[in-house]
């Protein structure tokens, strides 16, 4: 079944049959709708179960922690090597670049962190934070090590600004928006750049996000799951990281996945391989795609990218998430649905009516899928139950901590230094070049 996905098993009456989606059909994207205790989740298991066995490489984003926990008891033997486990409440955790991505591709990693930025801070959001936001995200996207980190001193510290500067040319774009800063005095920059500082705070002060988010040269790349196949269980556990910092790790995660799959198109189209990318509470995390919805998921097709979304309800989608997932994901598995969700599906389906959705038992959806191509009409499935457990999932996040973890105290202490270092060599030009600190 390397090929397949195995969603569940029919439930008309007659023998039970399996129901699948193959591979090739899943790049059409999936969207599964339930409230909580539907078995959304245990669906989504199963799926990234076949994924981990096919050997593809995958993005698995999980707002609870449950998830995460299921499909790191699951991990076949053979893949143990291929998982990296993103945890912000790991002291010593695995980190990743926020910023780094293709040349050509930087002004797009910075729209979607200022679209990020936009949505977690939209009661306090201006043109001016705009504006700032998007020349330092641009300047600091030029940069191969640069993390979000660095956003407070480049904004601060005009000997660091001078570092990160060097050499970008952009005379019409950020080399005008730094001299106008730069003209200004300090008073007046301290009173412009005091709404960005207090949104970065929030992630400064904290200090998992500070050891994860501050790493210049982490030991895990997004593109691996790409290029390494590597799968990424991501553990966004809301109730102990709170609900803003969880959706800054998720969306920043899908936003570097997103660069390396546009990076895929200078790839032929037969050696695109799929990957695939399975996010619960999709809502939460989907604007680390920057600009239209609708032509993301339709472009992801082409690049071999394969979408798995949930979420709870239809109204936790704004009007335009709503539309693009409606056009473009393919794949549908409804749950159970409340009397709105319920009465508003049933009009897009004939042969159903609201009652046949509000009286699913649990363990059992309604479904729509692509199967060669062809969609197979709306068939009542009973899903699957979990697989047993292989493995202590204690056993697998410990080989991807070894692996990957870098020392908080490490990473505060490079920080630290790479500032204390501009410092020093801006004070020795400035001297003439007497006593230039040795590097």
């Amino acid at each position: 079944m390397r090929d397949s996905r195995v969603i569940g098993v029919t439930a008309a009456p007659g023998p039970e049959e399996k129901f699948a989606l193959p591979i090739r059909d899943a790049v059409f994207h999936t969207q599964l709708v339930g409230p909580t205790g539907s078995a959304k989740s245990t669906v989504m298991l199963g799926l990234i179960e076949d994924s981990m066995r096919a050997g593809r490489g995958s993005l698995i984003i999980d707002p609870k922690g449950d998830l995460a926990t299921d499909v790191l008891a699951r991990v076949p033997a053979d893949r143990i090597d291929d998982v990296v486990v993103i945890d912000p409440t790991n002291t010593d955790p695995v980190g990743f670049s926020q910023l780094q991505g293709p040349a050509r591709f930087a002004h797009l990693r910075a729209d979607a962190l200022v679209a990020l930025f936009e949505l977690l801070f939209k009661e306090y959001w201006g043109i001016r934070t705009a504006d700032i936001l998007s020349a330092s995200f641009l300047t600091l996207a030029r940069v191969p090590e640069a993390n979000l980190l660095w956003l407070q001193p480049l904004l601060t510290n005009p000997s660091f600004r001078k570092k990160v500067l060097k050499g970008q040319k952009d005379p019409l774009g950020t080399e005008s928006f730094w001299r106008q800063y730069e003209a200004k005095k300090p008073e007046a920059q301290a009173v412009e750049i005091a709404p960005v500082l207090n949104k970065l705070r929030q992630i400064i002060l904290r200090p998992g996000l500070r050891a994860m988010l501050g790493q210049s040269q982490p030991k895990f790349n997004v593109t691996d799951i790409i290029s390494k196949r590597r799968i990424v269980v991501v553990n966004l556990n809301r109730g102990l990281l709170g609900a803003d910092a969880s959706r800054l790790i998720g969306a920043l995660l899908i936003g570097q996945l997103w660069s390396a799959l546009l990076a895929r198109q200078s790839v032929p189209k037969e050696r695109r391989h799929i990957v695939e990318i399975f996010i619960d509470e999709v809502h939460d995390f989907i604007a680390g795609i920057p600009g239209d919805l609708s032509d993301a998921l339709a472009q992801a097709r082409s690049l071999g990218g394969a979408f798995t979304m949930a979420h709870q309800y239809f109204n936790q989608l704004d009007p335009a998430m709503r539309e693009a997932m409606n056009a473009n994901a393919r794949n549908k598995i409804y749950f159970g649905m409340n009397g709105y969700d319920a009465q508003t599906t049933a009009k897009q389906i004939p042969q159903l009516v609201a009652q046949d959705l509000m009286q699913l038992p649990k363990y059992h959806a309604y479904s729509n899928v692509l199967q060669g191509g062809e969609a197979t009409g709306w068939v009542t499935i009973k899903t699957r139950p979990p697989s047993a457990t292989v493995i202590d999932p204690s056993i697998v996040y410990a080989a991807s901590h070894d692996r990957y973890g870098v020392s908080a105290e490490e990473t505060e202490r490079r920080i630290l230094a790479l500032i204390e270092q501009s410092n020093l060599d801006d004070a020795a030009e400035a001297s003439g070049g007497i006593g230039r600190a040795k590097r």
